[in-house]
């Protein structure tokens, strides 16, 4: 919360007038959620801030800015950021929640990909791994886990059906023998190589009522959101 020993240090080391854009913003536009502590707290401390007339009166006019400003170390100011709480107790419904809205995305085209890939007797889960191999993006278990999310135990149980169909080998690392180098077969390649014309059918299906506005926004939003 912001507090008048925030301010006072902020004012000191010039930073308040650097995020002073930023704030106005926020809170003369109404864009800021319902907070939990009244901007009265910050009253005697007006008088303070910069020559900013604009952010004065946002503040004085925003009763409860949920705002967010957090020092875990008041001898580093590398430390001090600002952080909008989007879901609170009492704003959270489980059907409204992105988490939902993800999950849910995530099962109808794993569910639509896992029938378009049938043919090639492998799954959607198993497609990421292949195409990563592929196109050398990844090369070891440890690789494949971070690149595509999935824990080390659920991987290795993957690569140990796809290395009992025959489409791609294991082997130790010369230089460490503790590194596990993974490449496809013969037959992992000529099956990869057929993913490309399979599977933007099934994502096109699903992003058909997009624009291309909309549809660069949301890998914008995406990428944002897995911080890639």
């Amino acid at each position: 919360m912001v507090n008048r020993l925030h301010l006072r240090v902020m004012t000191a080391c010039g930073l308040l007038d650097a995020l002073i854009p930023f704030l106005e913003e926020l809170w003369a536009t109404g864009r800021i959620g319902q907070p939990s502590r009244t901007c009265s707290k910050l009253g005697a401390n007006l008088n303070q801030l910069p020559k900013r007339p604009g952010l004065k009166r946002a503040l004085q006019k925003r009763e409860k800015p949920d705002v967010v400003v957090s020092d875990r170390s008041v001898r580093s100011l590398s430390f001090w950021r600002f952080r909008l709480r989007h879901y609170t107790k009492d704003n959270f419904n489980v059907t409204e929640s992105v988490g939902f809205a993800l999950i849910k995305a995530r099962n109808l085209i794993v569910t639509e990909m896992d029938a378009a890939l049938k043919d090639l007797d492998i799954s959607g889960q198993q497609m990421g791994i292949m195409l990563m191999l592929k196109e050398n993006l990844a090369s070891t278990p440890f690789e494949l886990s971070k690149m595509l999310g999935i824990d080390t135990g659920l991987m290795t149980r993957m690569l140990d059906k796809l290395e009992t169909k025959g489409l791609l080998t294991r082997s130790r690392d010369e230089r460490d023998r503790r590194v596990v180098n993974l490449s496809l077969t013969k037959a992992g390649m000529a099956v990869a190589e057929q993913i490309p014309e399979i599977a933007p059918d099934v994502l096109n299906a699903r992003l058909k009522k997009f624009t291309k506005t909309e549809f660069d926004e949301l890998r914008r939003l995406l990428r944002k959101f897995v911080n890639d």
